[in-house]
């Protein structure tokens, strides 16, 4: 899949039960998300119950899910199910994100095609908390220009030192392989676009 168009995303919101918000957040992404969506996902993390509810609810989507895991024990089973998919991409959001602005799916499937060693985006949301503020943002607030300069240098040549050599694997039939395979890209949204509920 590295270096292979991407053509198809799925939309996958995160719930444990918080309706109201999670109206909320599909009503922005349906008006602010234009791109390659081919299948629209709901994982309910709160009971059997709650997914009829929601099925009749939203019925042009998937709905997973089932019995209370807790966040981390949600993620990873929404995600077990999105790695059997065939999209080339998922965006994952949570019943709490709101879009602020129009996203540009299609061009940020694009980077993680071209640019092949990142495996995610990040959109970030508005600085929360009055470090956040006066740092002027989230990312602002930790961020060392310097050292992700040097960061995102020595991971393009890693990269290409990684692809010489798989493709050198495969040309000699030596195993191949690499960090990269099978490895499903995705796009995260951290409440995105700048605001959330």
């Amino acid at each position: 899949m590295a270096g292979e168009p991407m053509n198809s995303c799925i939309l996958l919101v995160m719930t444990d039960g918080r309706d109201n918000l999670l109206e909320e957040t599909i009503n922005s992404a349906t008006e602010n998300l234009k791109g390659s969506i081919t299948r629209r996902v709901i994982h309910a993390d709160n009971g059997l119950e709650h997914l009829v509810h929601l099925q009749m609810r939203y019925p042009d989507w998937e709905i997973i899910g089932g019995e209370r895991l807790g966040f981390g024990g949600a993620i990873n089973r929404a995600w077990s199910y999105i790695a059997q998919a065939e999209e080339s991409c998922c965006l994952h959001l949570e019943d709490d994100f709101l879009f602020t602005k129009p996203v540009p799916l299609n061009g940020m499937m694009k980077i993680l095609s071209l640019f092949t060693y990142l495996s995610q985006i990040v959109l970030c949301r508005q600085p929360w908390n009055e470090p956040e503020r006066k740092a002027g943002g989230i990312v602002e607030q930790g961020l060392d220009r310097d050292r992700l300069v040097r960061g995102l240098a020595r991971a393009q040549g890693e990269h290409a030192e990684q692809r010489g050599g798989r493709e050198q694997d495969q040309a000699t039939g030596n195993g191949g392989g690499g960090l990269h395979e099978r490895v499903l890209p995705f796009v995260v949204v951290k409440g995105a676009g700048a605001g959330t509920a």
